[in-house]
């Protein structure tokens, strides 16, 4: 993530500025140039997703939710925890 964010500072997408309540916090804000690109990107975002998820219905579409979300936790557990996961054995 620090990589992502360092390089859209760079690239002048964002600014960072320390937390004055909790100084191990960042806040993070678009600038200007972030907020051109944000407004570009944003309806081709919206392009894409309703074509990948096409046919979809919305308890479908719920369960992908949940079930990536439970994906992605357990990803970050796993980088986190640095233990590799056992496999499952399939019948």
């Amino acid at each position: 993530m620090t990589a992502v964010l360092n390089s859209l500072e760079q690239k002048g997408y964002i600014a960072r500025s320390r937390d004055q309540v909790d100084k191990r916090k960042s806040n993070i804000y678009l600038t200007r140039a972030g907020q051109l690109l944000k407004s570009d990107l944003l309806p081709i975002s919206m392009v894409v997703h309703g074509q990948a998820t096409n046919g979809l219905s919305s308890a479908e579409m719920a369960s992908l939710r949940k079930l990536l979300g439970h994906i992605l936790g357990n990803l970050i557990a796993l980088r986190k925890g640095g233990n590799e996961l056992e496999a499952e054995e399939q019948p």
